[in-house]
């Protein structure tokens, strides 16, 4: 058993604000030389620093991602399992939970469910060995009610079984990942989801050809009471070109927006050079023409001072509508170029409580490893002296 002295050597971001103690804490397991970001968004400057078990155990974050292969965390989850009083104390404010790429099983996602009563928000992306162990979604806990799901490509009778089980309680779905679903899979989907107000489509796998009217047609058969829809453009090129097909996709998606009164409906548009800005222009242009309140603005990802900007976000809707107000807030003015269920939770419902104020990021309980890994990574020097205000009283 791991005496509660014992020092454990974390990442953490640096704060803003040093003097108002942290509430809302988001802990991750990752390799030590991926420190430093979250899902696919990159933090802010952070630093290593060690703390004692009995104050780790103490932080019961809102957030938990599990990143990569898993052996951090299942370390950490067998050391924590020696008492049932510390895992109720890590896990008792659990409300989100990501898993990316890592080979979690189906019976430890469960685990966690069953340790974290908060839990009401998932992303399961890029996860095989979870799905492939997956025998049985009955055995959900079922008093985790789920109300958003992030997910990738997954077997079409998997998909039915889980929006089958989750048809009376999911509101909001994001697709996204490296393996995404497939538009094939999509197109075998028999479970129509009366709940779910959001869909945001961030990558797809359109194994089927391009998407078309017939597509939103289906989206708007499946989800008919959505409210909210998020387009990444890149699931419909790789690059945004105003032509012949972009002006069908264009009026697929303002039909969408009519035919189901939406609150609004995001358009996120790389554009790293000034042919793609020229040709965002002409998209302003055809949102004119055909008569929607919308609004375009410019942003950078980059967390770099003078950053040229690097993507558009287009939004149709109502401009003072709170909705469309929070949603440019957190992607523009966050300069968040890869939204998860977190930021969409704050924009529909202004769940401000998994809009972390730190980051705390675990790769293992060998010190002078992780300090060796992280050190050699290509980025170690990207800190800069001036945010260097420090991490204190987590626990506080």
């Amino acid at each position: 058993m791991m005496s509660s002295e014992t020092d454990v050597l974390l990442w953490a971001q640096y704060r803003s604000d040093n003097v108002r103690p942290i509430s809302n804490l988001a802990f991750s397991f990752r390799q030590p030389s991926l420190f430093g970001q979250f899902g696919w968004n990159k933090l802010r400057p952070g630093e290593l620093f060690v703390t004692r078990w009995k104050s780790l155990v103490s932080y019961s974050p809102n957030s938990i991602e599990i990143h990569g292969k898993s052996q951090a965390f299942v370390a950490f989850l067998n050391r924590l399992s020696a008492s049932e009083r510390d895992l109720k104390l890590f896990f008792g404010q659990t409300c989100y939970l990501a898993l990316y790429s890592c080979d979690i099983k189906w019976a430890e996602l469960v685990t966690i469910m069953l340790l974290s009563p908060g839990l009401t928000i998932m992303e399961l992306i890029d996860c095989p060995d979870l799905l492939s162990t997956a025998n049985d979604l009955s055995v959900m806990p079922t008093r985790n009610q789920m109300k958003a799901l992030g997910v990738s490509n997954m077997a079409p009778e998997f998909l039915n079984s889980l929006f089958l089980e989750l048809r009376f309680q999911l509101r909001f779905l994001r697709l996204s990942g490296t393996d995404a679903m497939k538009l094939s899979t999509l197109r075998e989907l028999r479970i129509v989801m009366n709940c779910v107000e959001l869909l945001a489509l961030q990558d797809l796998n359109c194994d089927l050809g391009s998407l078309d009217a017939y597509f939103f047609d289906s989206i708007a058969y499946y989800f008919p009471n959505m409210k909210y829809f998020f387009l990444d453009w890149n699931t419909v090129s790789p690059a945004f070109t105003y032509d012949e097909s972009t002006v069908h996709v264009l009026e697929a998606v303002t039909a969408l927006f009519t035919r189901l009164k939406l609150t609004f409906l995001g358009l996120l548009i790389y554009c790293p050079d000034e042919e793609i800005r020229q040709d965002v222009e002409k998209l302003r242009n055809y949102l004119e023409n055909v008569n929607v309140k919308f609004k375009l603005e410019a942003f950078s990802c980059t967390l770099e001072l003078n950053a040229p900007d690097n993507f558009v976000l287009a939004v149709i809707g109502e401009h003072a509508n709170s909705y469309v107000k929070r949603l440019f807030e957190t992607i523009v003015s966050g300069k968040v170029s890869r939204p998860d269920l977190r930021h969409f939770a704050y924009i529909v419902d202004t769940e401000s409580l998994l809009m972390h104020d730190s980051v705390v990021q675990f790769g293992g309980f060998d010190v002078s490893q992780v300090r060796e890994e992280f050190l050699g990574r290509a980025e170690s020097v990207w800190f800069s002296s001036e945010f260097r205000n420090g991490i204190k009283n987590l626990s506080n």
